[in-house]
Parts: structure tokens; C-alpha cells; sequence
């Protein structure tokens, strides 16, 4: 059986997909990758913010909460 993959283009890098997945799994890995990158070009939430054009409460939110996956992984 051939392996399905995928690539959708974007300004910074491609994204490529290699498996079908639950879409919030997808998601979720998607909203960290963003966050992450953003709050190291950032330096802060509010800034940070502004990048992925959410509130700043968003951003601290799921910073946290991805944050804390990572440590009770």
C-alpha cells in the first residue's frame, strides 16, 4: 500500500502531512508550532498577539496549557 503525503504551501514553510489524524489533534500541534514561534519572535504575549491576530488572553492561555502537556508528558 502506497503512503499518502501531502504538502500545503505557505509563506514561511511547508506544512507536510503524512497521516490522516483526529482534526483537534492536528489542530493542537498546529496551535503550538504557531505559538511557540511566535512568542521567540515575540519576546511576549501581547506581541505575540498581535503576530497571530488573537487577544493577548488567547495567547497566555494556550501557552500554559501547552506548557503543561509538555511537563506531564
Amino acid at each position: 500500500m502506497m503512503k499518502a503525503s501531502w504538502k500545503l504551501l505557505s509563506d514561511m514553510e511547508d506544512i507536510i502531512i503524512n497521516r490522516i489524524m483526529p482534526l483537534r489533534e492536528a489542530r493542537e500541534m498546529l496551535e503550538r508550532e504557531l505559538i511557540t514561534r511566535a512568542m521567540e519572535e515575540a519576546g511576549s504575549t501581547y506581541k505575540a498577539a498581535r503576530l497571530l491576530k488573537v487577544s493577548q488572553a488567547t495567547v497566555a492561555r494556550k501557552s500554559k496549557k501547552y506548557q503543561d502537556d509538555i511537563l506531564t508528558s
